[in-house]
């Protein structure tokens, strides 16, 4: 393979890691909400995020670091690092107040799927809002302005 070549795989599979690493669903437990434990009819909210998160599977991205040379070796905590600040920037772009929302939402299944939709939106549902007031989903996410028309961020692009 020629080193280019190389290249792109190493930055295309770092990227992948990264993403991973963020969506991961690292929730543990009995899988028992209080609602159920209190006897009361859980939320409609909380039955919808179960649902599509049994959609998602954690899958472990391994390669043999033997087959890539010491520089690319070297390269690869720099790129893991990258992806790592890449992805917060993201979080800022689409829902800025994480760690808020984060701590407010106490189920750690609906945390989970926060974590994987990078917010309070079903991004493979039409943005449909899982957490209770998140509301729709503004246009421009936290991109553009939320006062700002689509058309004129538009033509900003």
């Amino acid at each position: 393979m020629n080193k280019s070549f190389k290249a792109a795989l190493l930055i295309t599979g770092c990227s992948i890691i990264g993403g991973v690493t963020s969506c991961s669903n690292d929730t543990k437990g009995s899988g028992e909400t209080q609602a159920e434990h209190q006897g009361v009819a859980k939320d409609t909210l909380q039955d919808y995020v179960n649902q599509r998160l049994a959609i998602y599977e954690t899958v472990k991205l391994t390669t043999n670091l033997n087959a890539l040379s010491v520089t690319d070796r070297q390269v690869l905590p720099l790129l893991i690092q990258a992806a790592q600040i890449m992805d917060d920037l993201f979080w800022k772009q689409t829902y800025p107040q994480r760690d808020s929302l984060l701590t407010a939402v106490k189920d750690e299944k609906a945390k989970a799927f926060i974590r994987i939709n990078y917010g309070p939106w079903d991004r493979l549902n039409g943005d449909k809002p899982f957490i209770a007031g998140a509301g729709v989903k503004p246009e421009g996410a936290a991109f553009y302005p939320l006062d700002m028309k689509k058309k004129s961020w538009k033509n900003q692009i």
